[in-house]
């Protein structure tokens, strides 16, 4: 009795431990970069192992809850140094929207002049969706700091003061 009590005890342990499964442990992304204005409104840049980056940020259109969008690209050919470049540019310049055509929708990159500054935003549309989803205006200090640029500038203008 007590042999059948046993295993019984141990059958109806395994089974409820066989109800989880664990996979695995998920991939924690270096965090390039994270610009953060008017109160919960941010944008974040993170690379993950497989050299694709992942940018985050709070959609503009939404004010009482917190909608997250994201797009992502690989960095093939210098993809991140050149998207780099080209707000670079763009907050000299002052072009028209700039569209940059992702796998999973459109981004279109807006410059602008805002009280005297350049300045830009981000606005995706998901494929399919018909949404625009809207960022925050960033300046060029803002884009350095979300590309991770601002330390190495930071360290490099310490350098020239000391000397």
């Amino acid at each position: 009795m007590k042999i059948k009590l046993t295993f019984l005890l141990l059958f109806v342990i395994s089974a409820s431990f066989a109800q989880i499964k664990v996979l695995g442990t998920q991939e924690t992304p270096e965090t390039i970069g994270h610009v953060k204005k008017m109160g919960g409104f941010h944008v974040y840049c993170e690379k993950y192992s497989d050299n694709t980056y992942h940018f985050t940020f709070r959609d503009l259109n939404y004010t009482s809850i917190t909608e997250l969008e994201t797009f992502s690209f690989k960095d093939v050919d210098n993809a991140f140094e050149n998207f780099y470049a080209v707000i670079i540019n763009g907050l000299e310049t002052l072009p028209e929207p700039i569209l940059i055509e992702l796998p999973e929708g459109v981004l279109r990159v807006i410059f602008t002049k805002s009280y005297g500054k350049h300045v830009f935003n981000f606005n995706f549309t998901p494929t399919g969706s018909g949404y625009e989803s809207l960022s925050i205006f960033m300046n060029e200090k803002d884009a350095n700091i979300l590309f991770g640029k601002a330390e190495k500038n930071d360290k490099k203008k310490k350098k020239k003061k000391k000397k």
